[in-house]
């Protein structure tokens, strides 16, 4: 990501930190809604079983969104706030996926199942805009060798396409779209071990 370095950056000193939930289960991914003051975020508990949770932050209510544990790997929020994506692995590969939102809390909701990825690559990220769901795809075989991809599934055609393949030694493991869908901001590391002298 480049800025500008002649543009003049207003510094935030936040004070306070306060808890949005507090259990002893493990939380994580939290993802703010686009449009309202909801928190989406995974909650595994003690004996492993994972769900979609979300927390209205203006009502305090927290609801959990999935009916059937999962091994959630990455969730997105729809543009308008209405649904969330989400990627998740079991044994048979990946599954993607998206939760319409219930118009009542607390209330579950059955997952609407897009596509079955296999499991020989690793999916890592994923990201929603419009129609369009990005994945960043990378071979689990040979890390080191092997080039990790962006995929764009269409919800409406049912097919994937390729967006982008890397080209070099810098290997992405999370990537965030922009709100206009125009722009991706991907972070990874560089492979060091490739580099011959």
């Amino acid at each position: 990501f480049f800025r500008d370095t002649n543009s003049t950056v207003t510094k935030t000193k936040y004070h306070q930190l306060t808890p949005i939930t507090s259990t002893n289960d493990y939380e994580s991914h939290a993802s703010f809604s686009p449009v309202d003051n909801r928190i989406a975020f995974i909650r595994t508990d003690a004996h492993q079983q994972s769900h979609l949770w979300i927390k209205d932050l203006d009502s305090i209510q927290t609801q959990q969104l999935s009916r059937i544990s999962q091994n959630f790997v990455s969730i997105t929020w729809a543009n308008d706030g209405k649904a969330i994506a989400y990627l998740s692995e079991s044994n048979r590969g990946y599954e993607l996926g998206f939760f319409d939102l219930p118009t009542a809390m607390p209330q579950h909701v059955n997952a609407h199942i897009l596509t079955q990825i296999s499991r020989d690559t690793y999916i890592g990220a994923i990201q929603w805009y419009k129609n369009n769901l990005y994945y960043l795809s990378t071979p689990k075989d040979d890390l080191v060798r092997t080039k990790s991809k962006i995929f764009s599934y269409d919800m409406v055609s049912q097919t994937s396409r390729l967006v982008w393949q890397q080209s070099d030694d810098y290997s992405p493991y999370d990537m965030s779209l922009s709100s206009d869908g125009n722009s991706l901001a991907l972070s990874g590391y560089l492979n060091l071990s490739l580099i011959h002298i």
